[in-house]
């Protein structure tokens, strides 16, 4: 039998970029992440105990509402405004390579 999850319980979440594209070693976009994950402590009610930048792993939980509901609004802003940062950033020095892998990534698989 499978338990409900309850809104008290901590959650160790991964999340991971397409490709596992580092997308994360330029200070930039870990600016953007780090005040993404802020508003949706301040206007989300996320919880989040403790988190590193390693590309994808934090401890998180909401207690009056759904974390994959939460999380899936982080992912989905930050995948487009990530995509619209890297591709408007003329000194990222990946960028042709990272749109076109998140390009094929989006093509082939609709949740992307």
């Amino acid at each position: 039998m499978q338990r409900n999850a309850s809104t008290d319980d901590l959650y160790f979440v991964t999340l991971t970029v397409i490709d596992w594209i580092d997308v994360f070693t330029r200070r930039y976009y870990n600016d953007f992440i780090i005040e993404n994950l802020a508003w949706c402590q301040q206007h989300a009610n996320l919880n989040i105990y403790a988190y590193v930048i390693m590309t994808n792993h934090m401890v998180a939980n909401v207690p009056d509402g759904s974390l994959g509901n939460v999380l899936g609004r982080f992912k989905s802003y930050t995948s487009k405004k990530l995509y619209e940062m890297i591709a408007g950033n003329v000194q990222e020095s990946r960028r042709e390579w990272i749109l076109k892998a998140f390009n094929r990534a989006g093509k082939y698989n609709p949740l992307n």
